[in-house]
Protein backbone atom coordinates (compact mmCIF):
# COMPACT_ATOMS: atom_id res chain seq x y z
CA UNK A 1 0.00 0.00 0.00
CA UNK A 2 1.06 3.68 -0.16
CA UNK A 3 1.48 4.07 3.44
CA UNK A 4 3.93 1.00 3.50
CA UNK A 5 5.71 2.79 1.01
CA UNK A 6 5.48 5.79 2.50
CA UNK A 7 7.01 4.09 5.42
CA UNK A 8 9.80 2.61 3.64
CA UNK A 9 10.85 6.02 1.96
CA UNK A 10 11.04 7.87 5.53
CA UNK A 11 13.34 5.22 6.99
CA UNK A 12 15.85 5.12 4.16
CA UNK A 13 15.71 9.30 3.89
CA UNK A 14 16.57 9.14 7.82
CA UNK A 15 19.35 6.23 7.14
CA UNK A 16 20.64 8.70 4.91
CA UNK A 17 20.79 11.23 6.95
CA UNK A 18 22.59 9.94 10.08
CA UNK A 19 25.22 8.96 7.52
CA UNK A 20 26.00 11.92 6.51
CA UNK A 21 26.02 13.08 9.69
CA UNK A 22 28.70 10.43 10.79
CA UNK A 23 30.91 10.89 7.69
CA UNK A 24 30.77 14.54 8.54
CA UNK A 25 31.84 13.77 11.72
CA UNK A 26 34.61 11.65 10.29
CA UNK A 27 35.75 14.77 8.12
CA UNK A 28 35.99 16.82 10.85
CA UNK A 29 38.56 14.66 13.15
CA UNK A 30 40.71 14.41 9.60
CA UNK A 31 40.47 17.91 8.81
CA UNK A 32 41.56 18.68 13.12
CA UNK A 33 44.37 15.89 12.66
CA UNK A 34 45.98 16.80 9.46
CA UNK A 35 46.25 20.87 10.95
CA UNK A 36 48.19 20.14 14.28
CA UNK A 37 49.93 16.82 11.93
CA UNK A 38 51.03 19.59 9.21
CA UNK A 39 51.28 23.17 11.04
CA UNK A 40 52.03 22.36 14.76
CA UNK A 41 52.89 25.50 16.04
CA UNK A 42 55.22 26.08 18.74
CA UNK A 43 56.44 21.91 18.07
CA UNK A 44 59.56 20.34 15.99
CA UNK A 45 57.53 18.15 14.29
CA UNK A 46 54.07 17.51 15.19
CA UNK A 47 51.59 18.36 17.97
CA UNK A 48 51.63 14.51 18.33
CA UNK A 49 53.76 11.41 19.63
CA UNK A 50 56.56 11.17 17.16
CA UNK A 51 59.03 7.97 16.97
CA UNK A 52 61.77 7.85 19.60
CA UNK A 53 60.00 9.93 22.42
CA UNK A 54 58.28 6.50 23.29
CA UNK A 55 56.59 8.62 26.42
CA UNK A 56 55.67 11.90 27.30
CA UNK A 57 58.55 14.39 27.54
CA UNK A 58 58.76 18.04 27.85
CA UNK A 59 58.38 18.79 24.40
CA UNK A 60 55.32 16.66 24.39
CA UNK A 61 52.55 19.07 24.40
CA UNK A 62 50.03 18.82 27.59
CA UNK A 63 47.41 21.06 26.92
CA UNK A 64 47.22 23.65 23.31
CA UNK A 65 46.16 21.31 21.05
CA UNK A 66 43.00 22.38 20.04
CA UNK A 67 39.70 21.77 17.73
CA UNK A 68 36.14 22.27 17.96
CA UNK A 69 37.23 24.32 21.60
CA UNK A 70 38.54 21.47 23.09
CA UNK A 71 41.61 20.83 24.48
CA UNK A 72 42.51 17.25 22.43
CA UNK A 73 45.69 16.08 25.32
CA UNK A 74 42.99 16.05 27.81
CA UNK A 75 41.64 13.09 26.65
CA UNK A 76 44.86 11.13 24.05
CA UNK A 77 45.89 8.15 24.26
CA UNK A 78 49.42 7.66 23.03
CA UNK A 79 52.49 5.26 22.38
CA UNK A 80 55.40 5.19 20.78
CA UNK A 81 58.85 3.16 19.98
CA UNK A 82 61.51 3.54 18.14
CA UNK A 83 59.66 2.97 14.74
CA UNK A 84 56.13 4.18 15.37
CA UNK A 85 53.90 5.86 17.63
CA UNK A 86 50.13 6.05 17.71
CA UNK A 87 48.00 9.26 19.51
CA UNK A 88 44.44 8.23 19.82
CA UNK A 89 41.64 11.30 20.64
CA UNK A 90 38.08 11.40 20.72
CA UNK A 91 36.31 14.71 19.64
CA UNK A 92 32.56 15.47 20.65
CA UNK A 93 30.74 17.58 17.68
CA UNK A 94 28.43 19.02 20.21
CA UNK A 95 27.22 22.72 20.99
CA UNK A 96 28.34 22.14 24.59
CA UNK A 97 30.48 18.69 25.16
CA UNK A 98 30.35 19.68 28.78
CA UNK A 99 26.82 18.41 29.12
CA UNK A 100 26.40 14.83 29.50
CA UNK A 101 23.05 14.85 27.12
CA UNK A 102 24.41 16.82 24.63
CA UNK A 103 27.45 14.45 24.18
CA UNK A 104 25.24 11.41 24.10
CA UNK A 105 23.39 12.61 21.46
CA UNK A 106 25.68 14.44 18.94
CA UNK A 107 28.05 13.85 16.20
CA UNK A 108 31.41 12.33 17.92
CA UNK A 109 35.14 10.76 16.15
CA UNK A 110 37.55 9.06 17.03
CA UNK A 111 40.97 9.46 15.46
CA UNK A 112 44.65 8.00 15.71
CA UNK A 113 46.89 9.01 14.03
CA UNK A 114 50.12 6.79 13.62
CA UNK A 115 53.62 8.26 12.84
CA UNK A 116 56.16 5.10 11.17
CA UNK A 117 59.45 5.40 10.48
CA UNK A 118 60.32 5.41 6.77
CA UNK A 119 62.53 2.12 6.62
CA UNK A 120 65.78 3.65 5.67
CA UNK A 121 68.12 2.15 8.12
CA UNK A 122 68.52 5.53 10.25
CA UNK A 123 66.22 6.09 13.34
CA UNK A 124 67.29 9.43 14.38
CA UNK A 125 63.98 11.19 13.87
CA UNK A 126 64.11 14.21 11.88
CA UNK A 127 61.01 15.82 9.35
CA UNK A 128 60.72 14.85 6.23
CA UNK A 129 61.38 10.69 7.46
CA UNK A 130 57.91 9.65 8.53
CA UNK A 131 54.63 9.07 6.84
CA UNK A 132 51.86 9.35 8.84
CA UNK A 133 48.46 7.72 8.46
CA UNK A 134 45.26 9.21 9.93
CA UNK A 135 42.35 7.06 11.01
CA UNK A 136 38.96 8.84 11.56
CA UNK A 137 36.26 7.09 12.75
CA UNK A 138 33.09 9.50 12.81
CA UNK A 139 29.83 8.39 14.63
CA UNK A 140 26.23 10.20 14.28
CA UNK A 141 25.81 9.82 17.89
CA UNK A 142 27.83 9.43 20.78
CA UNK A 143 26.01 6.97 22.64
CA UNK A 144 28.12 3.61 21.19
CA UNK A 145 24.88 1.74 23.13
CA UNK A 146 22.13 3.44 20.84
CA UNK A 147 20.68 0.76 18.01
CA UNK A 148 20.96 4.15 15.81
CA UNK A 149 24.48 4.44 15.99
CA UNK A 150 25.90 5.10 12.16
CA UNK A 151 29.94 4.40 12.11
CA UNK A 152 31.41 6.18 8.84
CA UNK A 153 35.64 5.98 8.30
CA UNK A 154 38.08 7.95 6.36
CA UNK A 155 41.95 7.23 5.95
CA UNK A 156 44.12 9.49 5.15
CA UNK A 157 48.13 8.91 4.56
CA UNK A 158 50.51 12.00 4.71
CA UNK A 159 54.19 11.81 3.50
CA UNK A 160 55.96 14.32 5.94
CA UNK A 161 58.22 15.41 3.22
Amino acid sequence: SVMEVTIKEIALSASGRESQVAFYAADAGIECASMWQMRHPGFDYSAFVSPNIGTQDLAFPNTGVTCNGQDLPTNWSYFGDDISSTTTFTLSLADNPLSQTDYLESPCVEVTVLNLWKDDGDRIFEAGEVITSLTSRGFNICDTNSPKLVERGIVSDIDNQ
